[in-house]
C-alpha cells in the first residue's frame, strides 16, 4: 500500500513538454454515451493509475522486482528506454522547504544546533558568530521592518524570546559543526545541512510581507536519503528502492542542470518536485538503496534525464515529450495486488460546477476523446460538460483535478477513468 506522501503527481514537466503530453497525436474520438447527473448529484467512476503516468511507475517497479525478479538496472531500462547508466561527481543543492513554509509562513523559523552557529546578513555581507552561552535556539521572523532575529533566553520567570537584530535579508543560519541542523518550528525536523536560509517575501509593489521562503543547502546524497523513503515504501525489495534512488537522483540532477538564472533554490520538498522529509525520514533500507547506487544517474545524449515517476500508470505509461518517456504497455504495474492500479471513486457535480461556474447546474458529462491506450480507450483527453446555462468542452485532466484524491478523499487518482452505472 502506497503512503499518502508518495502519491499524486510527483514531478512536473516544463510547460513546453506538458502541452505535448496533454494532447498526443494518437488522440482517439470515443464519444462515450453522455452520462446524466443522477439525483444524488454524484457520479460514480472507475479508474486506473495514480498520478500522471509518465516515466517510472513506482507500483510497477515494485511488481517488477517482487514478481519478476528484475534488477534495478532492468527496471530503469524498461521505464527510461534508450538511457544509459552514468556515474556523476557529487553535487550540492538548495532545497526550498515548502512544507515548513506552509506550516507557518508568518511565524518564522526556529533553529538549534549542538555545535557553533553563525548568523549571516547576506545583504550586508556580514557574519556574526553566535555564542553558545547565549542560546542554542534562535528564531528568524519576517516583520514589516525586515527579518528579525531573536534568541531564547532563560530568566527568573522561565524562558523568553529576546530580540537581537533586524536585517534587510536574506538571513542565513549556518552550522559550523557537521551535526544536523534542527528546525524546531514550524515543523520539527532535522536537516543534514550547513545552512538554513530565510528570504522575506514581498508584494508586487515591493512591500515586505510577513511570509518567508526557507532554503536548506545540502549534498545530493544526503538529500536523497530523505527522499527515497517517502517516495517508495521502505519494505519494498532493494531493487525497487534502488530504481527509485537512481530515478530521484536523475530527476534532481536534471533540475540542477536547468535551474533558472537568479533562482533562490533548485528544487522543493513537496509533490510539486519530490517529497523530502529531512533526516527524520531516513530508513536503513532506503539508505542502503541510496548508498549502493551512489552517484548513478540515467543519461540520454550525455545529459541527465528528466526521470519522472508516479505512483501507478494503471498498465500504460504516458508519453512525456522526450524519446526516453514513451507511451507503452506496462506488464509490471498491477502485477502485485494494488489499490492504485485500479480504483473506484466519486465525481461530485458540485466540484465541476465550482470549477466551471458558467455551466450553472450540471446536467451531463460526456467523454469525447481518449488517448487510445488501455481499457475504455485509455486516459480521458476531452470532456463535454453540459449545464443548464452553458455547454463546455474541457480537458480531461481538469475534470480529474476538480475532484482529485487526496484533497477529495473519495476522489479520482488520475485522468484514466470511466463513468459507471
Amino acid at each position: 500500500m502506497r503512503s499518502p506522501a508518495a502519491a499524486g503527481v510527483l514531478a512536473a514537466l516544463p510547460a513546453s513538454l506538458l502541452l505535448a503530453a496533454a494532447t498526443p497525436a494518437s488522440a482517439v474520438a470515443t464519444r462515450d454515451v453522455a452520462a446524466a447527473v443522477p439525483t444524488s448529484r454524484v457520479l460514480t467512476v472507475a479508474g486506473h493509475g495514480w498520478g500522471h503516468g509518465r516515466g517510472m511507475s513506482q507500483n510497477g517497479a515494485y511488481g517488477a522486482a517482487t514478481k519478476f525478479g528484475r534488477t534495478s538496472a532492468q527496471i530503469l531500462d524498461f521505464y527510461y528506454p534508450g538511457t544509459r547508466s552514468t556515474r556523476l561527481a557529487h553535487r550540492a543543492l538548495r532545497v526550498q522547504l515548502r512544507s515548513q513554509e506552509a506550516a507557518g509562513a508568518s511565524t518564522g523559523v526556529d533553529v538549534e544546533n549542538p555545535g557553533q552557529l553563525t548568523v549571516r546578513d547576506e545583504a550586508g555581507a556580514k557574519t556574526y558568530v553566535v555564542a553558545r552561552t547565549t542560546s542554542a535556539r534562535w528564531r528568524v521572523q519576517p516583520t514589516a521592518a525586515g527579518l528579525r532575529v531573536l534568541y531564547l533566553e532563560a530568566g527568573p520567570k522561565g524562558a523568553a524570546w529576546t530580540a537581537w537584530r533586524t536585517f534587510a535579508g536574506p538571513v542565513r543560519v549556518d552550522a559550523k559543526s557537521r551535526a544536523s541542523t534542527h528546525v524546531l518550528a514550524p515543523l520539527d525536523r532535522r536537516y543534514t545541512s550547513s545552512s538554513i536560509q530565510v528570504l522575506q517575501q514581498r508584494s508586487p509593489g515591493g512591500q515586505r510581507l510577513n511570509r518567508q521562503t526557507l532554503v536548506a543547502r545540502m549534498g545530493l546524497e544526503s538529500y536523497l536519503r530523505g527522499v527515497v523513503p517517502l517516495e517508495s515504501p521502505t519494505s519494498w525489495p532493494l531493487a525497487a528502492l534502488q530504481a527509485q534512488a537512481v530515478a530521484a537522483r536523475s530527476y534532481t540532477t536534471y533540475k540542477l542542470d536547468h535551474v533558472a538564472a537568479g533562482s533562490a533554490y533548485d528544487i522543493c520538498d513537496t509533490t510539486a518536485c519530490q517529497v523530502y522529509g529531512g533526516d527524520d525520514a531516513r530508513s536503513p533500507s532506503s539508505d542502503a538503496a541510496v548508498g549502493t547506487t551512489a552517484g548513478l544517474v540515467r543519461t540520454y545524449a550525455g545529459r541527465a534525464v528528466l526521470a519522472e515517476f508516479s505512483s501507478s500508470n494503471g498498465g500504460w505509461t504516458t508519453a512525456g515529450g522526450a524519446p526516453y518517456l514513451p507511451a507503452k504497455a506496462d506488464p509490471y504495474d498491477g502485477a502485485m495486488p494494488s489499490t492504485v492500479h485500479a480504483w473506484r471513486a466519486t465525481l461530485p457535480a458540485a466540484a465541476l460546477e465550482r470549477a466551471y461556474p458558467t455551466l450553472g447546474r450540471l446536467t451531463s458529462v460526456q467523454v469525447l476523446t481518449r488517448d487510445g491506450r488501455g481499457e475504455w480507450g485509455g486516459r480521458v483527453l476531452t470532456v463535454r460538460l453540459t449545464g443548464e446555462r452553458a455547454s463546455l468542452v474541457v480537458p480531461g485532466r481538469d475534470v480529474y483535478l476538480a475532484a482529485a484524491w487526496p484533497t477529495d478523499r473519495t476522489g479520482l487518482r488520475s485522468s484514466w477513468w470511466s463513468i459507471t452505472p
